[in-house]
Protein backbone atom coordinates (compact mmCIF):
# COMPACT_ATOMS: atom_id res chain seq x y z
CA UNK A 1 0.00 0.00 0.00
CA UNK A 2 1.54 2.95 -0.70
CA UNK A 3 1.77 5.24 1.74
CA UNK A 4 -0.09 9.00 1.73
CA UNK A 5 2.22 12.31 2.49
CA UNK A 6 2.13 14.25 4.94
CA UNK A 7 1.31 17.42 3.15
CA UNK A 8 0.85 18.55 -0.12
CA UNK A 9 0.63 21.56 -2.82
CA UNK A 10 -1.69 23.62 -4.88
CA UNK A 11 -1.59 26.30 -7.31
CA UNK A 12 -3.83 27.21 -10.06
CA UNK A 13 -4.28 30.71 -12.32
CA UNK A 14 -6.98 32.76 -11.57
CA UNK A 15 -8.80 33.57 -14.84
CA UNK A 16 -11.02 37.02 -15.01
CA UNK A 17 -14.37 36.56 -16.22
CA UNK A 18 -17.84 36.60 -14.57
CA UNK A 19 -19.90 34.74 -12.85
CA UNK A 20 -22.39 32.92 -15.32
CA UNK A 21 -25.96 31.56 -13.42
CA UNK A 22 -26.00 28.96 -16.54
CA UNK A 23 -22.54 27.04 -15.57
CA UNK A 24 -23.44 23.78 -14.45
CA UNK A 25 -21.59 22.82 -10.97
CA UNK A 26 -18.66 20.91 -11.06
CA UNK A 27 -17.99 17.35 -9.44
CA UNK A 28 -18.41 17.97 -5.69
CA UNK A 29 -19.51 21.38 -5.60
CA UNK A 30 -23.54 21.96 -3.84
CA UNK A 31 -25.97 22.86 -6.77
CA UNK A 32 -27.17 26.29 -6.52
CA UNK A 33 -30.82 26.36 -4.64
CA UNK A 34 -30.19 22.87 -3.09
CA UNK A 35 -28.26 23.88 -0.10
CA UNK A 36 -29.27 27.41 -0.58
CA UNK A 37 -25.98 28.22 -1.46
CA UNK A 38 -24.26 29.75 -5.01
CA UNK A 39 -22.06 27.26 -7.37
CA UNK A 40 -18.43 28.66 -6.93
CA UNK A 41 -17.54 31.24 -9.66
CA UNK A 42 -16.76 29.14 -13.20
CA UNK A 43 -13.30 31.05 -13.24
CA UNK A 44 -12.28 29.73 -9.96
CA UNK A 45 -13.01 26.09 -10.89
CA UNK A 46 -9.36 25.12 -11.78
CA UNK A 47 -8.32 26.54 -8.11
CA UNK A 48 -11.30 24.22 -7.11
CA UNK A 49 -10.18 21.57 -8.65
CA UNK A 50 -6.54 22.22 -7.74
CA UNK A 51 -7.24 22.64 -3.71
CA UNK A 52 -9.99 19.53 -4.06
CA UNK A 53 -7.46 17.24 -5.05
CA UNK A 54 -4.13 18.15 -2.87
CA UNK A 55 -6.31 17.66 0.18
CA UNK A 56 -7.76 14.07 -1.66
CA UNK A 57 -3.53 12.97 -1.34
CA UNK A 58 -3.87 13.12 2.33
CA UNK A 59 -4.74 10.33 4.69
CA UNK A 60 -6.79 12.51 7.17
CA UNK A 61 -6.20 16.22 6.03
CA UNK A 62 -6.80 19.00 9.24
CA UNK A 63 -5.77 22.40 7.85
CA UNK A 64 -4.54 24.51 5.26
CA UNK A 65 -3.08 27.98 3.99
CA UNK A 66 -4.13 29.74 0.61
CA UNK A 67 -2.71 32.71 -0.35
CA UNK A 68 -3.60 34.34 -3.55
CA UNK A 69 -2.35 37.36 -5.44
CA UNK A 70 -3.47 39.86 -8.51
CA UNK A 71 -5.22 43.18 -8.75
CA UNK A 72 -8.17 43.68 -7.99
CA UNK A 73 -7.70 40.68 -5.72
CA UNK A 74 -9.77 37.93 -6.02
CA UNK A 75 -9.35 36.30 -2.02
CA UNK A 76 -12.78 37.08 -1.48
CA UNK A 77 -13.99 35.16 -4.11
CA UNK A 78 -11.39 32.06 -3.35
CA UNK A 79 -11.96 32.19 0.20
CA UNK A 80 -15.97 31.14 -0.72
CA UNK A 81 -15.02 28.80 -3.35
CA UNK A 82 -13.09 26.61 -0.30
CA UNK A 83 -16.30 26.80 1.69
CA UNK A 84 -18.02 25.10 -1.34
CA UNK A 85 -15.94 22.39 -1.14
CA UNK A 86 -16.76 19.14 0.14
CA UNK A 87 -14.03 19.59 3.24
CA UNK A 88 -14.47 21.03 6.41
CA UNK A 89 -10.67 21.92 7.44
CA UNK A 90 -9.65 25.05 9.09
CA UNK A 91 -8.26 26.96 6.50
CA UNK A 92 -6.43 30.97 6.23
CA UNK A 93 -6.76 32.94 3.07
CA UNK A 94 -3.73 35.60 2.33
CA UNK A 95 -4.22 38.39 0.00
CA UNK A 96 -0.34 38.89 -1.16
CA UNK A 97 1.47 41.07 -3.69
CA UNK A 98 2.87 37.48 -5.45
CA UNK A 99 2.79 33.82 -4.86
CA UNK A 100 5.16 30.66 -4.77
CA UNK A 101 5.64 27.24 -5.05
CA UNK A 102 8.75 24.64 -4.60
CA UNK A 103 9.40 25.01 -7.88
CA UNK A 104 8.20 28.59 -9.18
CA UNK A 105 7.48 32.28 -7.70
CA UNK A 106 4.69 34.39 -9.54
CA UNK A 107 4.91 37.67 -8.67
CA UNK A 108 1.46 40.44 -9.76
CA UNK A 109 -0.21 37.25 -11.35
CA UNK A 110 -3.71 36.18 -10.69
CA UNK A 111 -2.69 33.06 -9.42
CA UNK A 112 -3.05 31.40 -5.76
CA UNK A 113 -0.93 28.54 -4.07
CA UNK A 114 -1.15 26.58 -1.05
CA UNK A 115 -0.21 23.88 1.14
CA UNK A 116 -2.50 21.32 3.39
CA UNK A 117 -1.55 19.03 5.91
CA UNK A 118 -2.46 15.70 7.42
CA UNK A 119 -3.25 15.95 11.86
CA UNK A 120 -5.49 14.77 13.94
CA UNK A 121 -9.19 16.11 13.90
CA UNK A 122 -9.05 19.87 16.12
CA UNK A 123 -5.59 20.23 15.80
CA UNK A 124 -5.55 23.43 13.93
CA UNK A 125 -7.52 26.20 14.91
CA UNK A 126 -8.07 29.44 12.98
CA UNK A 127 -9.72 32.95 13.86
CA UNK A 128 -10.01 36.29 11.93
CA UNK A 129 -11.00 40.06 13.41
CA UNK A 130 -10.30 43.56 13.84
CA UNK A 131 -9.47 43.36 17.57
CA UNK A 132 -6.28 41.38 18.03
CA UNK A 133 -7.00 40.67 21.68
CA UNK A 134 -10.07 39.06 20.23
CA UNK A 135 -8.19 36.63 18.02
CA UNK A 136 -5.60 35.90 20.38
CA UNK A 137 -8.33 34.77 23.07
CA UNK A 138 -9.98 32.62 20.27
CA UNK A 139 -6.67 31.18 19.36
CA UNK A 140 -6.07 29.82 22.79
CA UNK A 141 -2.41 30.93 24.98
CA UNK A 142 0.81 29.43 24.12
CA UNK A 143 1.32 27.38 20.88
CA UNK A 144 2.63 28.30 17.98
CA UNK A 145 0.70 30.79 15.74
CA UNK A 146 1.18 31.80 11.55
CA UNK A 147 -0.58 35.47 11.75
CA UNK A 148 -1.04 37.62 8.59
CA UNK A 149 -1.97 41.79 9.42
CA UNK A 150 -3.80 43.38 6.76
CA UNK A 151 -0.91 46.57 5.63
CA UNK A 152 -3.65 48.88 5.42
CA UNK A 153 -3.79 50.63 9.17
CA UNK A 154 -1.34 48.08 11.32
CA UNK A 155 0.20 49.05 13.83
CA UNK A 156 2.94 47.16 15.67
CA UNK A 157 1.35 47.18 18.56
CA UNK A 158 -0.54 44.15 17.19
CA UNK A 159 2.16 41.86 16.35
CA UNK A 160 2.82 42.28 20.19
CA UNK A 161 -0.39 41.82 21.66
CA UNK A 162 -0.56 38.26 19.72
CA UNK A 163 2.60 37.21 20.25
CA UNK A 164 2.63 37.94 23.78
CA UNK A 165 3.93 33.92 25.95
CA UNK A 166 3.63 32.22 22.98
CA UNK A 167 6.43 29.50 22.31
CA UNK A 168 6.71 31.30 18.39
CA UNK A 169 4.85 33.47 16.21
CA UNK A 170 5.99 34.45 12.72
CA UNK A 171 4.03 35.52 9.64
CA UNK A 172 3.68 38.76 7.05
CA UNK A 173 1.67 41.82 6.04
CA UNK A 174 -1.04 40.94 3.72
CA UNK A 175 -1.92 43.51 1.12
CA UNK A 176 -5.16 44.76 1.75
CA UNK A 177 -7.75 45.92 4.28
CA UNK A 178 -8.78 41.98 5.33
CA UNK A 179 -7.29 38.65 5.68
CA UNK A 180 -10.17 35.73 5.48
CA UNK A 181 -10.58 32.57 7.28
CA UNK A 182 -12.39 29.48 6.29
CA UNK A 183 -14.01 27.52 8.95
CA UNK A 184 -16.67 24.71 9.07
CA UNK A 185 -17.65 25.77 5.79
CA UNK A 186 -18.19 29.58 6.97
CA UNK A 187 -15.70 32.78 5.52
CA UNK A 188 -14.80 35.09 8.08
CA UNK A 189 -12.06 37.99 7.54
CA UNK A 190 -10.90 40.56 9.54
CA UNK A 191 -7.40 43.19 9.84
CA UNK A 192 -5.88 39.87 11.23
CA UNK A 193 -6.15 36.21 10.75
CA UNK A 194 -3.91 33.63 12.62
CA UNK A 195 -3.49 30.27 12.13
CA UNK A 196 -2.47 28.08 15.68
CA UNK A 197 -0.72 24.69 14.76
CA UNK A 198 -0.98 22.33 17.46
CA UNK A 199 -0.43 19.13 15.08
CA UNK A 200 1.49 19.78 12.41
CA UNK A 201 4.82 19.49 14.48
CA UNK A 202 6.80 22.48 15.94
CA UNK A 203 7.99 24.78 13.34
CA UNK A 204 11.62 26.17 13.02
CA UNK A 205 11.54 29.61 12.01
CA UNK A 206 14.61 31.33 10.38
CA UNK A 207 14.80 34.93 8.99
CA UNK A 208 16.97 36.19 6.41
CA UNK A 209 18.01 39.57 5.54
CA UNK A 210 18.39 41.12 2.12
CA UNK A 211 20.40 44.36 3.27
CA UNK A 212 23.89 44.87 3.68
CA UNK A 213 25.10 47.63 6.21
CA UNK A 214 27.43 50.23 4.40
CA UNK A 215 28.09 52.44 7.80
CA UNK A 216 29.45 51.08 11.10
CA UNK A 217 27.11 51.39 14.39
CA UNK A 218 26.27 55.05 15.22
CA UNK A 219 24.09 56.26 18.62
CA UNK A 220 21.42 58.36 18.33
CA UNK A 221 22.01 60.91 20.19
CA UNK A 222 19.59 63.88 19.45
CA UNK A 223 15.47 63.60 18.60
CA UNK A 224 13.82 66.51 17.63
CA UNK A 225 9.83 66.09 17.12
CA UNK A 226 9.89 62.31 16.11
CA UNK A 227 12.90 63.00 13.60
CA UNK A 228 16.49 61.55 14.53
CA UNK A 229 18.36 65.04 14.17
CA UNK A 230 21.57 64.05 16.11
CA UNK A 231 24.37 61.09 15.54
CA UNK A 232 27.17 60.19 17.10
CA UNK A 233 26.74 64.22 18.04
CA UNK A 234 26.71 65.33 14.49
CA UNK A 235 23.84 66.51 12.19
CA UNK A 236 21.51 63.25 11.46
CA UNK A 237 21.41 64.39 7.12
CA UNK A 238 25.00 65.10 7.19
CA UNK A 239 26.18 61.62 8.65
CA UNK A 240 23.62 60.43 6.06
CA UNK A 241 25.06 62.15 3.11
CA UNK A 242 28.34 60.92 4.20
CA UNK A 243 27.97 57.87 5.03
CA UNK A 244 25.52 56.80 2.25
CA UNK A 245 24.56 59.46 0.21
CA UNK A 246 25.72 60.59 -3.60
CA UNK A 247 24.08 57.34 -4.84
CA UNK A 248 27.12 55.32 -4.23
CA UNK A 249 25.59 52.20 -3.18
CA UNK A 250 22.20 52.88 -5.52
CA UNK A 251 18.82 52.14 -4.56
CA UNK A 252 16.61 52.71 -1.19
CA UNK A 253 18.44 53.55 1.75
CA UNK A 254 17.11 51.91 4.81
CA UNK A 255 18.36 52.25 8.36
CA UNK A 256 19.20 48.95 11.02
CA UNK A 257 18.09 49.06 14.69
CA UNK A 258 20.58 47.02 16.47
CA UNK A 259 19.39 44.93 19.20
CA UNK A 260 21.25 46.52 21.97
CA UNK A 261 20.71 43.44 23.76
CA UNK A 262 22.49 41.24 20.84
CA UNK A 263 24.01 44.05 18.45
CA UNK A 264 24.69 41.44 15.55
CA UNK A 265 20.78 41.41 15.07
CA UNK A 266 18.58 44.43 13.70
CA UNK A 267 15.39 45.74 12.94
CA UNK A 268 15.20 47.00 9.04
CA UNK A 269 13.10 50.18 9.14
CA UNK A 270 12.11 53.06 6.31
CA UNK A 271 13.73 56.27 5.73
CA UNK A 272 11.00 57.92 5.03
CA UNK A 273 12.35 61.68 4.34
CA UNK A 274 14.45 64.70 5.15
CA UNK A 275 14.44 67.78 7.31
CA UNK A 276 17.24 69.78 5.11
CA UNK A 277 16.11 72.62 7.39
CA UNK A 278 16.78 70.69 10.74
CA UNK A 279 18.95 68.57 9.04
CA UNK A 280 17.31 65.72 10.72
CA UNK A 281 15.86 62.45 9.17
CA UNK A 282 12.91 61.01 9.41
CA UNK A 283 12.20 56.87 10.16
CA UNK A 284 9.41 54.61 10.30
CA UNK A 285 10.43 53.41 13.96
CA UNK A 286 10.03 54.41 17.20
CA UNK A 287 13.80 55.73 18.41
CA UNK A 288 15.49 56.16 21.96
CA UNK A 289 18.59 58.84 22.66
CA UNK A 290 21.03 55.90 23.18
CA UNK A 291 20.22 53.60 20.35
CA UNK A 292 22.48 51.83 18.10
CA UNK A 293 21.39 51.84 14.71
CA UNK A 294 23.51 52.06 10.86
CA UNK A 295 22.63 52.42 6.98
CA UNK A 296 21.57 49.77 4.90
CA UNK A 297 21.12 48.68 1.20
CA UNK A 298 19.38 46.32 -0.31
CA UNK A 299 21.84 43.78 -2.15
CA UNK A 300 21.39 40.93 -3.89
CA UNK A 301 24.35 38.64 -2.81
CA UNK A 302 23.75 39.49 0.83
CA UNK A 303 19.97 38.13 -0.01
CA UNK A 304 21.41 34.97 -1.35
CA UNK A 305 24.52 34.53 1.36
CA UNK A 306 21.68 34.53 4.41
CA UNK A 307 19.12 32.68 2.92
CA UNK A 308 21.56 29.85 2.22
CA UNK A 309 22.62 30.15 5.81
CA UNK A 310 18.82 30.07 7.00
CA UNK A 311 18.44 27.03 5.14
CA UNK A 312 21.13 25.51 6.67
CA UNK A 313 20.62 26.36 10.02
CA UNK A 314 16.72 24.61 9.44
CA UNK A 315 18.58 21.46 8.29
CA UNK A 316 20.80 21.44 11.28
CA UNK A 317 17.96 21.96 13.54
CA UNK A 318 15.60 19.57 12.06
CA UNK A 319 18.22 16.13 12.04
CA UNK A 320 16.21 13.83 14.16
CA UNK A 321 13.31 14.58 12.22
CA UNK A 322 11.68 14.15 9.20
CA UNK A 323 10.77 17.82 7.35
CA UNK A 324 6.93 17.57 5.68
CA UNK A 325 5.95 21.13 4.50
CA UNK A 326 7.69 24.86 4.59
CA UNK A 327 6.00 28.14 3.92
CA UNK A 328 8.08 30.91 3.07
CA UNK A 329 7.20 34.37 3.56
CA UNK A 330 9.27 37.11 1.96
CA UNK A 331 9.56 40.67 1.09
CA UNK A 332 8.07 42.42 -2.11
CA UNK A 333 11.40 44.32 -2.13
CA UNK A 334 12.86 41.05 -2.74
CA UNK A 335 12.14 38.94 -6.13
CA UNK A 336 13.19 39.72 -9.65
CA UNK A 337 13.19 43.67 -8.29
CA UNK A 338 16.24 42.78 -6.35
CA UNK A 339 17.88 39.86 -8.39
CA UNK A 340 17.01 40.74 -11.78
CA UNK A 341 15.34 37.28 -12.49
CA UNK A 342 12.69 35.01 -10.98
CA UNK A 343 12.50 32.10 -8.76
CA UNK A 344 15.99 32.69 -6.91
CA UNK A 345 15.01 32.42 -3.44
CA UNK A 346 12.49 28.98 -3.96
CA UNK A 347 15.71 28.18 -5.88
CA UNK A 348 18.41 28.12 -2.68
CA UNK A 349 15.11 26.43 -0.40
CA UNK A 350 14.77 23.70 -2.86
CA UNK A 351 18.47 23.06 -3.31
CA UNK A 352 18.02 22.40 0.68
CA UNK A 353 14.69 20.67 0.60
CA UNK A 354 14.39 19.08 -2.71
CA UNK A 355 11.82 16.86 -1.33
CA UNK A 356 8.93 18.75 1.10
CA UNK A 357 5.86 20.86 -0.31
CA UNK A 358 6.02 24.49 -0.07
CA UNK A 359 4.29 27.89 -0.64
CA UNK A 360 4.43 31.08 0.20
CA UNK A 361 3.87 34.87 -0.24
CA UNK A 362 5.21 38.37 -1.34
CA UNK A 363 4.53 40.30 1.36
CA UNK A 364 4.74 43.99 2.93
CA UNK A 365 6.07 43.36 5.99
CA UNK A 366 7.41 39.77 7.78
CA UNK A 367 6.99 39.04 11.13
CA UNK A 368 10.41 36.96 12.84
CA UNK A 369 10.38 35.59 16.29
CA UNK A 370 12.42 37.52 18.40
CA UNK A 371 13.05 35.75 21.48
CA UNK A 372 10.74 33.49 24.13
CA UNK A 373 7.16 35.36 23.76
CA UNK A 374 7.89 38.29 21.34
CA UNK A 375 7.79 38.68 17.78
CA UNK A 376 9.10 42.02 15.58
CA UNK A 377 8.13 43.33 12.86
CA UNK A 378 10.81 42.74 10.16
CA UNK A 379 11.15 44.43 6.21
CA UNK A 380 13.62 43.45 3.51
CA UNK A 381 13.31 39.98 5.04
CA UNK A 382 12.35 36.16 3.85
CA UNK A 383 10.72 34.35 7.03
CA UNK A 384 10.92 30.09 6.16
CA UNK A 385 9.00 27.94 8.73
CA UNK A 386 9.95 23.85 8.05
CA UNK A 387 7.74 22.02 9.51
CA UNK A 388 8.81 18.39 10.65
CA UNK A 389 7.57 15.01 12.30
CA UNK A 390 9.07 12.95 14.59
CA UNK A 391 10.94 10.15 12.56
Amino acid sequence: MTQRPAASTFAASLRSGRKDARSRPAEGSPAEGAAGRPVAEPTLEPFRRAFVGSLRELHRPCGAITFVSGSPSPVQAVAEAIALTPYRIPTLVVPASGVLTQAAEAEGAHAATGVAWSGRPGSVRVAAGDDVEAVSRELGPGGVVAAFFAADGFEHAEVDALSRDRLCLFGAGAQGPSVFVVDDGKVRSGRVAAIRFDGAGSPIVEAASACRLVSEPMTVTQLDRGLVSSLDGEPALDVLTAKAGGGRHGGLILLAVHDLADPARALVRAIRGVDPARKAIAVSADLNVGDRVSFAVRDASAAKDALSEAARRAERQALGSQPTFGLYLTCSGRGRSLYGEADIDVRILKKRFPKIPMAGMYSAFEVVPWGAGSSKVQLMNGVFALFRAPS
